[in-house]
Formats: structure tokens, C-alpha cells, sequence
């Protein structure tokens, strides 16, 4: 038996970060801080 990960699991691996649940945690707080920076250039401009 081999502790080297097999191709179905690489597969399954995002790109970056390491697993999907960090993956969607990053997409989840880059989208929080857009809608702030939004909200707050709105209130700038209003």
C-alpha cells in the first residue's frame, strides 16, 4: 500500500489553497468585501 495519491484524487483537488471548503471560503469573503467596497463608493458618489 502507497501513501502517493492516486490520479481520482488529484483530480478531485482544487488548484490552490489546499481543499474546496478554503476554496469557498475565499470566493465567499472576496465577494463580502466587493459588495462593501460597492456600498461604500455608492454612499461616496450619492
Amino acid at each position: 500500500m502507497t501513501d502517493t495519491p492516486n490520479q481520482e484524487e488529484l483530480d478531485d483537488q482544487p488548484p490552490i489553497l489546499g481543499s474546496w471548503k478554503n476554496l469557498y471560503i475565499l470566493v465567499l469573503v472576496v465577494h463580502a468585501i466587493i459588495i462593501v467596497l460597492l456600498y461604500l463608493i455608492t454612499r461616496a458618489y450619492s
